[in-house]
């Protein structure tokens, strides 16, 4: 049985990028200047994912930067806004796979169940209750599921990430397909024999997925 390991933000739900439009809307401050505060602090947004610091310590310091007119509090509620909303589709797409190849590359040798899917996201920790609680359809489809910030390691940090999935699961490289919309995650990926789809859009995912030997509903 093939097991899918897949995103969260950018592929399942939306991530940032709209969080900084939402702000713009709401807040008056133009999406450039927050991205490029985001940017700026990308050491302390990769600890905030690993779990080093609190999501209320990263937005003070992002606050204190960029020298911006809002709180904390309504920057948290802005990329609430943004994570609660879902990507068209993708969920569709998986719920509809009915079989898929027993190894990638041998498609005659076809299993007729739905394949095994794992959650992989770089998050941080104050956002995990509050996706779970928004996202019960999402949460439901995962067999189990992996944080950045309760491993201590973002994806694309290096391999011991997803070689974590693979030994706690038993998985071999070829039993498995990475989905993610990041391509230094994918290239951390296939650096251990792992096949990797760059999600783009839904419509797209289910091509990729169908020309390696998935079968779905309709």
């Amino acid at each position: 049985m093939i097991t899918i390991i897949s995103d969260l933000s950018g592929v399942l739900i939306q991530g940032g990028i709209a969080g900084a439009k939402i702000a713009e809307r709401e807040l008056g401050i133009p999406a450039h200047k927050l991205l490029w505060n985001y940017f700026s602090l990308r050491n302390s947004y990769d600890r905030l994912l690993r779990g080093e610091i609190s999501e209320r310590v990263f937005w003070d310091v992002f606050i204190n930067l960029g020298k911006l007119s809002c709180t904390t509090d309504q920057l948290k509620k802005c990329l609430r806004e943004s994570i609660s909303q879902t990507i068209p589709g993708t969920l569709t797409v998986y719920e509809s796979i009915v079989a898929c190849p027993d190894e990638i590359g041998c498609p005659h040798m076809m299993s007729y169940i739905a394949p095994q899917f794992i959650l992989a996201s770089d998050h941080c920790q104050d956002c995990i209750p509050f996706l779970k609680r928004i996202h019960p359809d999402i949460f439901r489809l995962f067999a189990d599921t992996y944080f950045s910030c309760d491993i201590g390691l973002r994806k694309r940090d290096d391999a011991r990430f997803l070689t974590r999935i693979l030994y706690e699961h038993n998985l071999r490289p070829g039993e498995v397909v990475f989905v993610d919309d990041n391509p230094k995650n994918l290239r951390v990926a296939r650096k251990i024999s792992i096949t990797s789809i760059r999600f783009r859009s839904a419509k797209d995912l289910k091509n990729k997925l169908r020309h390696l030997g998935f079968e779905f509903i309709s």
